[in-house]
């Protein structure tokens, strides 16, 4: 029984919702079932990328520190010599947290820098 919850009827409800809150919210006038990303694409804003891209970055920069945690290494000089091969994923998510509309390349957001969370 869970199975069929899980893989049947779940996916379905799933499905039904989605298409009720993209007719009730949106009005689409031609919709398939499930999700319409394409439309909902369309619905977006340009200040909705910049909030997007904003969001990203701000959680890239927060799983630096996450990612290092995880791996139980202090600093990221220790994951080059304790962890060489995760270098490349650490440098990914690096690159992704970059701000470089900020002098400093830390992320900001609505209520100021990411960097100052802690302080």
């Amino acid at each position: 029984m869970a199975k069929r919850v899980i893989h049947e009827l779940m996916p379905k409800f799933t499905e039904k919702v989605i298409d009720l809150v993209e007719d009730r919210c949106f009005k689409f006038e031609k919709q398939s079932k499930g999700l319409d990303e394409r439309l909902l694409q369309a619905t977006r804003e340009h200040e909705h990328d910049f909030i997007i891209a904003m969001l990203r970055r701000a959680v890239s920069f927060v799983m630096l520190d996450v990612f290092l945690e995880k791996l139980e290494v202090e600093n990221a000089e220790l994951l080059y010599v304790q962890y060489p091969s995760m270098v490349e994923v650490y440098e990914s998510i690096q690159d992704d947290s970059v701000d470089h509309d900020e002098l400093d390349d830390v992320p900001r957001t609505g209520h100021g820098k990411l960097g100052m969370l802690g302080q």
